[in-house]
């Protein structure tokens, strides 16, 4: 099993660390009587941030089972499924700064960006592409080129944007205290997370994809301390 592959399996310990902080939220929004919709968002945006995870690690199983055989073709669904998951979780992060800055076009945009996400799923399963496995070094996804500039204007609104919006909230000093705290973890984290991950398809070196899931880590751990850090219901400056 090489590096890699151990990076790719830690995709399920993330998936059951985002799936902990889904319920973490939805705790706090039926306690609120489900009136808070940025906690909705919120809460689904990492649960099926959870599911991307773990349609991330899946196909690698078949490597550890000594079936690397099979994993081109597990691996396409795979990816194909896990940007069915990917796409949702961004697009419920974008009805972060939507419903703060922009609720008269909250709708609007949410349908925009399904609409393009759907298409987005649909183009992959239509176009062939084979991922490749490489025992000794990097096994790229080998997606089709224009996916990734259909996913693009998606993963800008869905984690670049809110990323920024945290980070704004806190450095503007929108937000004091452990609320300041937290948004300056989670705008780094969810900046980090687009940094280290969409990059992965334009390197083809073992040290660069490991500098990139180090990015990648760190960036979905502080995500993580950034909800963890006090209660969901305080999580989200408005």
């Amino acid at each position: 099993m090489t590096l890699q592959t151990s990076f790719d399996l830690l995709h399920f310990v993330y998936a059951l660390i985002f799936f902990a902080i889904a319920l973490k939220i939805r705790q706090s929004y039926l306690k609120g009587g489900k009136k808070e919709l940025l906690l909705k968002y919120f809460m689904l945006a990492f649960f099926f941030w959870g599911g991307f995870e773990v349609a991330r690690a899946a196909p690698h199983i078949s490597i550890v089972i000594g079936r690397e055989d099979l994993f081109p073709q597990i691996m396409r669904w795979g990816y194909i499924i896990s940007h069915a998951f990917l796409i949702p979780a961004a697009i419920y992060m974008a009805m972060i700064p939507a419903r703060m800055f922009w609720p008269k076009y909250e709708k609007l945009i949410f349908g925009a960006l399904f609409f393009w996400g759907v298409f987005n799923v649909v183009y992959l399963i239509i176009t062939p592409f084979t991922p490749t496995y490489n025992p000794a070094g990097v096994s790229p996804h080998n997606p089709p080129p224009l996916s990734l500039v259909f996913l693009a204007p998606i993963l800008f609104m869905g984690f670049t944007l809110t990323g920024l919006t945290f980070l704004y909230q806190a450095i503007r000093g929108k937000v004091t205290g452990i609320l300041r705290i937290r948004a300056l973890l989670l705008g780094i984290g969810i900046i980090m997370v687009i940094i280290g991950g969409p990059t992965h398809n334009f390197f083809t070196t073992v040290s660069g994809w490991f500098i990139l899931d180090i990015i990648s880590l760190t960036g979905k751990l502080l995500a993580a301390a950034g909800v963890i850090l006090c209660k969901p219901r305080n999580s989200i400056p408005t």
